[in-house]
């Protein structure tokens, strides 16, 4: 469900950059013409009521789409790790390190689970660490903050051997905030 609903939010964005132009020159096309007063009431009536019922369900449909994958990522990352997965391989500015040690795993997602999730703001990611879980081959990121040092951006980033599709739209678990995770961070990425 993950990948269809990544391709159906790809699909979405780009007809969204056409909605978004289109509407942007329908708007300054109709306040030329209530600055000239060549448009009627009843004209600019119908045509709102054609811009809301056209482009909100498209956005609503966006909105769900992105909640829809969201949620799935979560719950996907849960079904991996109550497989208890038995290897973590860890990649970092090209050094790679393998973890075959159950405990550590669990340790890992009990600290991702139990971390603060806290709202966007303005910062960036910086510093990516890729996690691949061969058993499925999922590939997650975790991205250090650029504000915040115990502050992770935590991603999907696809499958292994195939990365998900280059506008990476969605991709996004949240933003995690907890020295436990920087300590985990720290002990075992490369």
């Amino acid at each position: 469900m993950d990948i269809f609903a990544c391709k159906l939010l790809h699909v979405l964005s780009f007809a969204a950059v056409a909605a978004i132009l289109i509407s942007f020159c329908g708007a300054v096309i109709v306040i030329i013409c209530l600055a000239r007063r060549c448009m009627d009431e009843p004209t600019q009536k119908k045509l709102a009521a054609i811009w809301v019922s056209a482009l909100l369900p498209f956005f609503l449909l966006m909105g769900g789409t992105m909640l829809l994958l969201h949620h799935s990522a979560w719950q996907r990352f849960d079904g991996i790790m109550a497989q208890r997965p038995n290897r973590l391989i860890i990649t970092s500015e090209g050094k790679t390190n393998l973890i075959d040690d159950t405990a550590v795993i669990d340790d890992f997602y009990r600290t991702v689970s139990l971390s603060k999730k806290v709202p966007a703001h303005h910062s960036h990611p910086v510093s990516n660490v890729k996690l691949l879980f061969p058993q499925t081959g999922y590939v997650y990121s975790l991205a250090r903050d650029s504000q915040y040092p115990n502050e992770f951006w935590f991603g999907w980033s696809g499958i292994a051997g195939r990365e998900r599709d280059w506008l990476n739209v969605g991709a996004s678990l949240g933003q995690l905030r907890s020295d436990e995770l920087a300590r985990w961070v720290e002990k075992h990425a490369p």
